[in-house]
């Protein structure tokens, strides 16, 4: 009986280290904030653009997937500013900015 419940036990282990190491959330690809006329565009690489009206620039990001935090930096001068990235709704909040995916 002891090997039974050791066994099930182990089984219920597994399946809970599977259900942690779920895949990571993807945050690539184009996203919009159409108020602003705005595109961020989020390379797999870590690198990217924002895109205004009359301005680009060349960006590098990291993305904590446990606190759904952003750290973008500007390419050219070193600049950085923090993002959110909000799950249920499928957004990127940067300052007064909201990105939503591109379709």
């Amino acid at each position: 009986m002891k090997k039974i419940v050791a066994v099930l036990l182990a089984v219920v282990m597994c399946m809970a280290l599977v259900a942690c190491g779920a895949g990571k959330t993807d945050v690539t690809g184009e996203w919009t904030d159409e108020a602003h006329n705005s595109t961020l565009v989020l390379n797999e690489d870590g690198t990217g653009t924002v895109i205004e009206e009359d301005w680009e620039a060349a960006i590098t990001w990291e993305y904590d997937d446990d606190s759904n935090t952003f750290l973008f930096t500007l390419t050219e001068n070193g600049a950085m500013e923090q993002g959110t990235f909000m799950e249920d709704s499928e957004k990127i909040i940067v300052d007064s900015l909201v990105y939503t995916r591109a379709e």
